[in-house]
């Protein structure tokens, strides 16, 4: 992981408490997108919830050399498309989102979740599995 994101520009995110989070965390894991250069150009960290009628976006970044502005989460969606439709999930979560990038990802379709005692903020998706 230092590796990865050691090239990189400027890293906004704690990936080592990703990497430990991982660790922990039952049916995650870590997806690179090679996007130029043959180095990893977006780093997400997803998980599928226990019954699968979930799949959290926990972090994700990229290299904003490689990655033109809205590329990356085109990019992460349309393999989140993918992961919910292998798993069977019913929406696609993003947990404790960046509250700067709110209305940013209300333009790939994600809305406000109801709190319903959670802890954190998060914003889901609906999603049609074919």
């Amino acid at each position: 992981m230092e590796r990865i994101i050691s090239a990189w520009p400027q890293v906004l995110l704690n990936w080592r408490a990703a990497v430990k989070k991982c660790d922990r965390i039952p049916r995650s894991c870590f997806i690179g997108v090679y996007a130029q250069d043959a180095a990893v150009s977006i780093l997400a960290f997803i998980r599928l919830s226990d019954a699968h009628l979930h799949t959290n976006l926990l972090f994700t970044e990229k290299n904003t050399n490689d990655v033109p502005a809205r590329m990356g989460m085109l990019f992460i969606d349309a393999i989140l498309d993918v992961i919910v439709g292998a798993f069977g999930s019913k929406k696609i979560v993003l947990d404790d989102p960046v509250p700067e990038l709110l209305a940013y990802y209300c333009e790939f379709g994600y809305e406000p979740m109801k709190k319903h005692g959670r802890e954190r903020p998060a914003m889901f998706k609906s999603v049609i599995v074919r």
